[in-house]
């Protein structure tokens, strides 16, 4: 049985490199199942905002959470927690 999208197909990755983009997340997490990514962006500079959304298409992110939950990305230590289906924070 899937888990619904609205219990925590996600995962919230806080403090990221700058320079992190969907392409390098992307990279990272496609091991662990078919995927979407989003950085964050700030709306005026299109800087990033340190954080990000996996987004798992069919299966709960406990796998790739517990795998990479004390990892460095691009010298920075990421948290990274279970989140909502988070495909609003676009806005």
């Amino acid at each position: 049985i899937s888990q619904p999208r609205d219990q925590g197909s996600s995962l919230l990755v806080n403090n990221l490199h700058p320079d992190v983009t969907e392409r390098v997340l992307h990279t990272i997490y496609q091991p662990f199942g078919p995927l979407s990514v989003y950085v964050c962006r700030d709306t005026i500079t299109n800087r990033s905002r340190g954080y990000g959304c996996v987004t798992f298409e069919h299966r709960d992110p406990e796998n790739a959470l517990e795998a990479l939950k004390c990892s460095d990305l691009m010298g920075k230590p990421v948290r990274i927690m279970r989140g909502q289906d988070m495909t609003n924070i676009r806005s």
